[in-house]
């Protein structure tokens, strides 16, 4: 048990967990206004369950193309990804969850966020790379 705890909090650590609850609000509003009102118990729910997981894919890819360069740079190389506590192919499955998550909730809410949740995700994954060559990756991050 005490290992899985341990797991637990190394993958609280690579994603930032606590970045990801402080960021509902924001996704809350915007629904709201998408909504023009309150949306109802199962899309807030259905809306928590995509923002996690489009997070947690996000910042798992970030991670994962990151991890080289992390090693190099002494505030991030104590990282999971970098430190061994978590290996490369878990982060790979980590991301691979979320995406699926992601998608599955998605297909919940309804066709259009289906369709959309590919190239959302292509985006959201995209700022890890697009920022090695491009002074403009905020934008990528501003568009996902």
């Amino acid at each position: 048990m005490r290992k899985i705890i341990e797991k637990a909090k190394d993958f609280n650590e690579l994603v930032m967990f606590e970045h990801s609850i402080f960021s509902l609000p924001f996704i809350f509003i915007a629904m709201i206004v998408a909504a023009d009102g309150w949306f109802g118990w199962w899309l807030c729910l259905m809306g928590i369950l995509a923002a996690l997981s489009a997070r947690n894919f996000a910042m798992g890819v970030n991670r994962y193309a990151d991890r080289d360069i992390d090693a190099k740079n002494p505030r991030t190389e104590n990282r999971p990804n970098v430190d061994g506590r978590i290996s490369s192919s878990s982060i790979m499955i980590f991301i691979i969850v979320n995406a699926l998550a992601f998608i599955g909730v998605a297909y919940m809410v309804n066709p259009l966020a289906f369709q959309l949740s590919f190239p959302i995700l292509l985006v959201l994954g995209g700022y890890s790379y697009f920022k090695r060559f491009s002074s403009l990756a905020h934008i990528v991050l501003g568009v996902s």
